[in-house]
């Protein structure tokens, strides 16, 4: 679920101006904070992860599952959506730093089979993928997926179908985002690797980082530590638009401060294909293990680990001309 309202939620932060320690009295602040949106917006279930310098912090409120619900705790696992790619980037840049790939490498290089009815697919490189500058939509969306390895086909036939909505590299916005470019970037890791996407991650990050309750597939995930993703029940247009773009009526609000008529949303992620862009399922405890292990890369100098500090810092660098 790429869109939309998660009323089951996960959060997670870095506070560089977090001075003392996390202790009780933070917790109650904590509190202060979520309450009033645990309230406002009938969040079934919330944790927050809170990373400063070499401490770390989780809190939790609420159940798994409105019905037939279990208490949320250090174990239970969100959905993290495009949290997702941060992941498919992190791998892509190992390839990098292993001399494998470059990022002026064009994709029709790199997966032969791919095409397009738009003679300009031709120019699409790597950087382009990774800040969403490629001219790719949102989404490329099978109409029946087979959710397996085999979608991995389809979804390259499917874009044969179509055409760039611009020239790569020409534009770079909120409004270039591609779900596809990054659905894109999992196969290029998958070629270049010879691994399956979610193996190479779970081998070169997951296991490294010790995030070893974070999976990509829901199925393999105990029931008792599985949050379930809540929608507002209703079929009328305001409240489709609230659960589809999370945006309320300003004048005729449904999130009024009293509680909501919800409902299970009825499919749990995104089909196999899209596993790099948006199927990372992960706690609030172990994305702050990858937050704090980000951190010490960045910071010293002599800790190498799922990157060196040179190949992080170009990561995060900002990139406002992808052309």
């Amino acid at each position: 679920m790429k869109n939309g309202i998660i009323i089951s939620v996960l959060l997670f932060a870095f506070l560089q101006g977090y001075s003392q320690s996390i202790d009780l009295e933070r917790g109650k602040e904590i509190d202060s904070i979520v309450n009033q949106y645990v309230k406002e917006y009938s969040i079934v279930g919330l944790s927050v992860g809170i990373v400063h310098g070499d401490e770390t912090y989780s809190k939790h409120y609420g159940l798994t599952d409105p019905k037939n619900g279990y208490q949320i705790t250090d174990s239970t696992l969100f959905l993290t959506s495009s949290i997702s790619k941060l992941f498919t980037a992190t791998a892509i840049f190992q390839l990098i730093e292993e001399n494998k790939l470059t990022l002026e490498d064009r994709l029709i290089d790199i997966l032969t089979d791919f095409r397009m009815k738009d003679k300009r697919y031709t120019d699409i490189r790597i950087k382009h993928l990774l800040t969403h500058s490629s001219g790719l939509k949102w989404d490329n969306k099978l109409n029946e997926s087979p959710d397996d390895s085999t979608s991995i086909e389809l979804f390259l036939q499917n874009l044969r179908k179509q055409k760039l909505n611009f020239t790569p590299g020409e534009k770079m916005s909120y409004k270039t985002y591609s779900n596809a470019g990054y659905d894109l970037l999992g196969i290029v890791i998958e070629r270049i690797s010879g691994m399956k996407f979610s193996n190479y991650v779970k081998a070169n990050i997951l296991e490294p980082l010790q995030m070893n309750q974070s999976t990509y597939y829901y199925e393999n995930v105990d029931s008792s530590v599985l949050a379930i993703p809540q929608i507002v029940a209703g079929n009328s247009r305001r409240v489709k638009r609230l659960n589809f773009f999370g945006i309320d009526n300003k004048n005729r609000p449904i999130l009024n401060g009293e509680p909501l008529s919800l409902t299970s949303y009825g499919i749990y992620g995104e089909e196999f294909e899209h596993n790099p862009s948006g199927n990372l399922i992960s706690s609030a405890v172990e994305l702050n293990f990858w937050m704090q292990h980000n951190l010490k890369i960045y910071t010293d100098s002599t800790f190498n680990s799922i990157l060196t500090r040179a190949t992080l810092k170009e990561m995060w660098a900002t990139d406002r001309n992808s052309g």
